[in-house]
């Protein structure tokens, strides 16, 4: 008994030494005979152990360790494909959502790089067709609320969920290089841009009667509620006191409290990005501009009251995008004559801000004029445009205003004080691009509110104290001064002073001016100033009331002369006095 128990106790710890030890210079041996055949000996040393123990010798026993198979990383492109291929291949409700989720998990990165592949593997194509299927079944069937549980908010369709997550993957698949994104517009953009414009609308004009609606119940409660206090009055007081068999419904009653979906916001959001993304391409600006529908899209985006129902940052991607299409020469026109696409700038851009406001309304409104200030600036170089252009009241106001609006609302921001800044650049342009024009509308804007324009201008070159600013004033200044006009500038003795400090300016500051100009700027605040002095020399005569404002800038620019001058002066009355 006690030889088996000995027995039993060394075979555990045979057994536990050998599945324990160092494996470090072992013979590992990958033949199951080989592994087979040492057990078998260990067996037959068995019974000699037990006759010696305390002696016995363990031998080591050879195990088939073979090394683990590496696991390969699946290849975004293979993801890719199999993302795509399950979109080709749904028909189903679900199993079409579950396919573009996918998708839009396999697309969600900022890896231009592999934009670049992805739309190389057709992603976009595959995309634009699921687009065009989605808008097919809104078209022909209808939807049905999403189920709580599969992604969605509580009040949106099954058609509106997939259409934001599939123009949630275009466009993040067109975070990819300009030049790919115009070869995928070549392809794909003509299809891509109707069927992105037919999603917009069809949530705009959702979210456009919803309102409509919301409008009149409120005004109908009114009616009633108005109707039932004038029969209250007419009644005596005894039958005032008498209980109401019917309530009055208030409006909180009846009217609903609409709040667009999360996804319908989305899908605003993403599609007008993805046509900011086409106007980055030059070749593109063009076509885009010229599709039927698009502008006028856009407009309604940005002019859409109240601006609560549209993201801001819908809005600001439509105004990107519309500044973006003015800088194609050919555009510049037809988009001026555009209905309406003057008049939304306008609109955009004389929001009013107030203290209280949140961030996300303060940045919208900035931003909203900065980029509405660059597209007036892009549209204002086209020479067609200039006349009709500087024509405009509320225009010609607008950037006035907007020409030396120097604060704002957080403006200790270093981020509103750039979006002011570079507001005042585009402003000051625009209104320098206006002044180019023919004599007619010189002089219109000359006279503009008893010389309103000259006075902004002149704030402006005074003091604004970014250098590019006043390089574009006094630009503007000098487009405006010719003959017609020269009485009127010399008439306002702060913009003679401004450019009596500009032309006695010394040359090291003119050095610095020429180091910090923008390369795409012509001449200096000096050489404007030089030129509106040479025209206002030769329009404005000796005997003119105006000519004493002009003496005084040429007095301190030519000091020697107005001494000659006096010293003749006072020759001619010694002369006169002793001929007495």
């Amino acid at each position: 008994m006690k030889n088996d128990l000995t027995m039993a106790n060394e075979m555990l710890e045979e057994e536990f030494k050998s599945s324990h030890q160092d494996l470090v210079g072992m013979e590992v041996s990958t033949h199951d005979e080989k592994m087979d055949a040492s057990i078998k000996m260990e067996e037959a040393e068995m019974p000699k152990r037990k006759e010696k123990q305390g002696m016995t010798t363990r031998k080591s026993v050879d195990f088939a360790i073979l090394p683990p198979t590496k696991r390969s990383r699946p290849s975004p492109e293979l993801t890719l494909r199999q993302a795509l291929e399950a979109i080709s291949t749904a028909v189903g409700k679900e199993d079409r959502l579950q396919a573009i989720q996918k998708t839009r998990e396999t697309l969600a990165h900022e890896d231009q790089g592999l934009h670049n592949e992805e739309l190389s593997s057709a992603a976009d194509a595959v995309l634009t067709k699921h687009l065009a299927f989605l808008l097919f079944c809104a078209a022909t069937t209808r939807s049905e609320q999403v189920p709580t549980g599969q992604g969605g908010s509580s009040n949106v369709d099954n058609i509106t969920l997939e259409l934001s997550i599939t123009l949630e993957s275009l466009e993040s698949v067109y975070r990819a290089s300009s030049e790919t994104v115009g070869s995928s517009f070549k392809r794909v953009g003509t299809e891509l841009v109707h069927g992105v414009l037919q999603a917009l609308n069809r949530e705009l004009n959702r979210r456009i009667s919803q309102h409509q609606v919301v409008e009149e119940l409120r005004e109908h409660i009114g009616e009633v509620q108005e109707n039932a206090e004038d029969e209250k009055e007419e009644k005596s007081p005894e039958q005032r006191d008498e209980p109401q068999l019917l309530k009055t419904p208030s409006e909180r009653e009846v009217v609903p409290d609409y709040t667009p979906s999360l996804e319908g916001d989305t899908l605003i959001h993403k599609a007008t990005r993805i046509l900011g993304h086409f106007a980055r391409v030059g070749e593109a600006t063009k076509p885009l501009a010229h599709h039927p529908g698009l502008l006028g899209t856009l407009l309604k985006i940005i002019t859409l009251f109240p601006y609560d129902r549209i993201p801001w940052e819908a809005r600001l991607s439509a105004l990107w995008t519309i500044a973006n299409l003015g800088c194609n020469g050919e555009n510049m026109q037809m988009m001026v004559c555009t209905p309406g696409l003057v008049d939304a700038l306008i609109q955009v851009s004389c929001r009013n801000l107030h203290p209280g406001d949140p961030v996300e309304t303060t940045i919208d409104v900035l931003r909203g004029r900065s980029i509405a200030s660059r597209c007036l600036l892009n549209l204002s170089w086209a020479p067609e445009n200039k006349i009709v252009l500087g024509q405009q009241a509320a225009l010609v106001d607008l950037l006035a205003e907007l020409a030396v609006h120097r604060h704002a609302p957080l403006s200790k921001s270093r981020t509103v004080r750039e979006i002011l800044l570079t507001t005042r650049r585009h402003a000051i342009g625009a209104l320098r691009n206006l002044a180019a024009a023919p004599r007619r509308s010189k002089l219109l804007l000359c006279g503009y509110k008893n010389g309103h324009l000259l006075s902004v201008l002149t704030d402006a070159a005074l003091n604004d104290g970014d250098q590019a600013v006043k390089d574009r004033a006094f630009a503007a200044i000098n487009n405006l001064a010719i003959h017609d006009t020269a009485e009127q500038i010399v008439n306002h003795p702060a913009l003679v002073m401004a450019l009596k400090d500009v032309l006695l300016s010394a040359e090291e500051d003119e050095r610095d001016n020429m180091m910090s100009q923008d390369p795409k700027e012509e001449g200096t605040p000096k050489a404007h100033a030089s030129k509106t002095l040479l025209v206002l020399e030769r329009s404005i005569s000796p005997d003119s009331p105006a000519y004493e404002n002009l003496r005084e800038l040429l007095d301190a620019l030519n000091p020697s002369t107005a001494t000659d001058e006096e010293s003749e002066e006072e020759m001619i009355q010694v002369t006169h006095a002793t001929a007495v």
